[in-house]
């Protein structure tokens, strides 16, 4: 019964409460700051800094509870996590956003900076940056296609929208398969 009760209540993976990957990449789709989910969400800046750690053990329920309505709120779906793929966030809606749109988000899910980026994709720091604003008319493919292979190689990708959803990032893998 107690063994019931720790996994049913401290569970990352319980049904609709986001993973620390997830609420930084949702984060980044939204475009806002700790700060602001935090307030959001009615919940103090440490403890959101605590929910996006990758260290966290035994995640505050209630809090990802505030957060995950606000993410809701906000036009953001949760894509659980499953024996044949990881978890991931998307828009609710078709959004008429690209791959690109996705980049930072992907790297927001992994936690990887600019820097970090150009040195595992050997493509500019600067070039990422522009990508990532819509600054280009045209992609280099050589550039797409390398900043592709790290998302892959990391065990991310981004979901193109369809019909009924708009653009996302999910990872590959479940912690659930490991």
């Amino acid at each position: 019964m107690l063994t019931f009760f720790l996994f049913h209540h401290f569970s990352p993976f319980m049904t609709g409460y986001p993973t620390h990957r997830q609420l930084r990449a949702a984060r980044s789709m939204l475009g806002k700051t700790q700060a602001w989910l935090a307030k959001e969400a009615n919940i103090t800046p440490a403890v959101l800094l605590g929910l996006e750690s990758s260290k966290r053990k035994l995640p505050d329920n209630h809090a990802l509870s505030r957060v995950h309505a606000v993410l809701k709120a906000e036009g953001l779906e949760l894509l659980e996590s499953s024996h044949s793929q990881g978890e991931g966030v998307q828009w609710q809606h078709p959004t008429g956003l690209t791959w690109v749109s996705g980049l930072r988000h992907a790297r927001a899910m992994l936690n990887l900076s600019l820097d970090e980026m150009a040195d595992l994709s050997e493509v500019g720091r600067d070039a990422i940056a522009r990508i990532e604003r819509g600054g280009l008319k045209r992609i280099p493919e050589q550039s797409a296609t390398k900043l592709r292979a790290v998302l892959l190689r990391k065990g991310v990708v981004i979901v193109p929208e369809d019909r009924n959803h708009g653009l996302g990032v999910r990872a590959l893998s479940s912690p659930l398969s490991s």
